[in-house]
């Protein structure tokens, strides 16, 4: 994307866990203080965007890398081009938990790849 370096596990580890906080709190948030979850939201879709535009793509990273950066970076794609929103009508408790869920996953490959190897 625009060439910065790869985060390590670590750093990895530490941004989904700070995305997770965040979405956690929003949707926790949401339906009694619909103000400071709009804040929350905003700052959110501000993490992701950074993070996403400091990664670099996967195809210009080295192949040796002792976690699955490939599984981080998308997870940071479809986090930064299926944002979350409010929505009107429908389930926004279940909006919130697919994005939740998304980062769990990517989370959990990740201590399974630290415990294999």
């Amino acid at each position: 994307m625009n060439g910065y370096e790869t985060p390590n596990l670590m750093q990895a580890l530490n941004v989904l866990n700070e995305l997770l906080d965040l979405t956690t709190t929003y949707d926790l948030t949401y339906t009694r203080d619909p103000e400071h979850a709009q804040d929350i939201l905003t700052t959110l879709k501000a993490k992701v965007q950074s993070h996403y535009q400091q990664s670099p793509q996967p195809v210009h990273t080295n192949a040796n890398r002792p976690y699955p950066y490939d599984l981080y970076y998308f997870c940071l794609y479809n986090l930064y081009h299926n944002p979350l929103v409010p929505i009107e009508f429908g389930s926004q408790s279940k909006l919130n938990q697919s994005y939740i869920q998304q980062i769990i996953q990517t989370r959990a490959y990740f201590q399974m790849c630290t415990v294999t190897r």
